[in-house]
């Protein structure tokens, strides 16, 4: 659940001080919503300076003037880091220590909220490895819900002759047209996607948060329009170099880790088949890498692709990635968490 705190100050301060300090503090204004304009003067959003560190940011509202008192409330949102609870602390013990007054928080009147009341991360490699596998199971959540979707609309006992039945081979001109086929076929892309983008994002922590024996950065991969970004600062020299990576095929995932720290053993995590089938997940995962790319490419449409075939690398997916996080957890010394 959140946790909130109100800071109770005087209206005598000057408002302009108050907006300075919580800048000072890190904080940037955002737009008050339509609905909230006529309870808050201003809202603010505070996110660490690594964004790849945020898990819920810490928000911050000033109320207009109620009842000759000025309030500054402060919410971290359920999954708070202790570094964003640490802010929230800091917030209100600042604002009370410049502008006086009294603040309430979740645990009482002038009470601090408990540094403990937040997710056990503490390094910034494990609560980056974290976010990385939170947003994959975020990314996740729409393809089960469309899964769903499309198994409750199926024509399951209509004939052929019904576009959208379930029936395949029998009209073979028609099935390419069928939901029944274009949904496992559109699916594929999206889950290597979101895939490729975890393995990518888990590399780059490692490549910024740990310091590994050998880990290479080559300049000379670096165009003019990566320095140019770098320059600005819309990226890192970590974020120009990773992005020239690969990170879809088991064995390159397996090479690129390897190059990076030797003591991450990834073969091991692809080597081991899912739960009882017979081929390595390794196999298992290069094959649809492949067809994924037939599709993308070539505009193939393979029509004996099934949900069910999807739903099943869908779980070899979620599998890879649970004990690559396993991995990482175990050789950066934190415990994995999956209470996403």
């Amino acid at each position: 659940m959140s946790l909130d705190s109100t800071n109770y100050i005087s209206t005598n301060i000057k408002i302009k001080n108050l907006y300075w300090v919580i800048e000072c503090l890190g904080y940037k204004e955002i737009e008050v919503e339509r609905e909230l304009k006529n309870s808050y003067r201003k809202c603010f959003f505070w996110r660490p300076p690594n964004v790849d560190l945020t898990y819920v940011g810490v928000e911050l509202n000033i109320s207009k003037n109620d009842s000759g008192k000025i309030r500054v409330e402060t919410r971290t949102r359920a999954g708070r880091s202790y570094v964003e609870l640490a802010q929230q602390n800091t917030t209100i013990k600042t604002i009370r220590d410049f502008f006086g007054g009294t603040f309430e928080t979740d645990y009482g009147k002038n009470k601090y909220i408990d540094s403990e009341d937040c997710n056990p991360e503490k390094s910034n490699i494990a609560m980056a490895l974290y976010i990385q596998r939170w947003k994959l199971h975020n990314a996740l959540i729409p393809i089960k819900i469309f899964a769903q979707f499309i198994e409750k609309s199926l024509h399951k006992d209509a004939l052929a002759g019904d576009l959208y039945s379930a029936q395949v081979g029998v009209l073979p001109f028609t099935d390419h047209l069928r939901p029944c086929v274009v949904s496992p076929n559109i699916q594929l892309p999206y889950i290597i996607g979101a895939w490729e983008n975890y393995i990518k994002n888990s590399y780059l922590s490692i490549l910024k948060y740990v310091d590994t024996e050998n880990k290479i950065i080559k300049p000379d991969k670096l165009s003019a329009d990566d320095l140019e970004k770098i320059r600005t600062g819309e990226s890192s020299v970590e974020e120009c170099i990773v992005s020239k990576f690969s990170f879809q095929r088991p064995q390159t995932i397996i090479n690129n880790f390897g190059q990076l720290d030797k003591k991450l053993d990834v073969n091991a995590v692809f080597d081991k088949p899912y739960k009882r089938r017979k081929i390595k997940l390794k196999t298992s995962i290069d094959n649809i890498i492949t067809l994924r790319n037939q599709i993308v490419h070539d505009g193939f449409m393979d029509v004996k692709l099934t949900d069910k075939d999807v739903k099943r690398f869908l779980d070899e997916v979620e599998e890879a990635a649970n004990r690559l996080y396993k991995l990482f957890a175990k050789n950066y010394g934190f415990k994995a968490n999956f209470d996403f």
